[in-house]
């Protein structure tokens, strides 16, 4: 019998290490190796810098020449456009939608997403203890609760680092992610996060239970500090 694929996946932005975007991904990688004997692990991520994609991919030649073998680093293709009301916003729901048509692709009743943000670092035993929770409930997703930068709080519809099956995923959970609308000046704005709009009109929509894995350590990293989420408890440190 095959072992369940899951999918690692995060979008990387220009600067790959200010917010240890590449080490986390390491990390994550390292420590889902002593479970390589229960899952099939591979790396389906991007970003909209070519560059950043290079970094990462010879990083897990280097470190992990057998994942990388199956693996893939993208590039989102995100053009700005003069009418767009800034960037940073923009790019990230175009990318994220961009890496989840390709996950809607390739769905398969055995395939599972793991979708962190980059700036995040979580056990791989956490994301294993996620999984055995779907496999008992099969009609739901994991929402994995990290806090916020600014805010001592993991709020409910916060949903940048999840576990989905890939069965439940079509066309409309990537459109779903990135909705754009006019403002009254005529500029583009996108309408929410991607991530809270895959929970709240599409995941919800199929009737999916949400699980939310309270038992669990995240630490989510800014540029000096690390917002610490442990097993429901919160802190922050210095991490430089």
């Amino acid at each position: 019998m095959s072992k369940p694929i899951v999918v690692f996946s995060t979008l990387y932005p220009a600067e790959v290490g200010k917010q240890r975007e590449l080490d986390n991904t390491l990390k994550i990688i390292q420590s889902s190796k002593k479970y390589w004997n229960e899952f099939d692990v591979v790396v389906e991520a991007g970003s909209a810098y070519e560059e950043s994609c290079g970094k990462v991919l010879d990083a897990l030649q280097e470190r992990f020449p057998k994942v990388a073998e199956r693996s893939e680093i993208v590039h989102c293709p995100f053009e700005l456009t003069h009418e767009m009301t800034e960037r940073r916003g923009h790019e990230i729901s175009f990318s994220k939608r961009f890496l989840m048509e390709r996950q809607v692709e390739k769905k398969a009743p055995d395939r599972y997403l793991v979708f962190i943000d980059s700036d995040v670092l979580i056990d791989f035993e956490f994301i294993r203890a996620g999984l055995l929770k779907l496999f008992d409930q099969p009609k739901s997703f994991v929402q994995i609760p990290y806090v916020l930068r600014d805010v001592d709080a993991t709020p409910p519809d916060q949903l940048g680092a999840f576990i989905v099956p890939t069965r439940f995923l079509d066309k409309g959970s990537a459109e779903t992610m990135y909705q754009t609308a006019y403002t009254e000046n005529g500029k583009l704005k996108r309408i929410g996060a991607p991530d809270c709009r895959l929970v709240r009109y599409f995941l919800r929509s199929l009737g999916l239970k949400k699980i939310r894995l309270d038992d669990c350590m995240t630490q989510h990293f800014d540029v000096e500090k690390i917002a610490i989420y442990d097993h429901g408890t919160i802190r922050r440190k210095s991490w430089r």
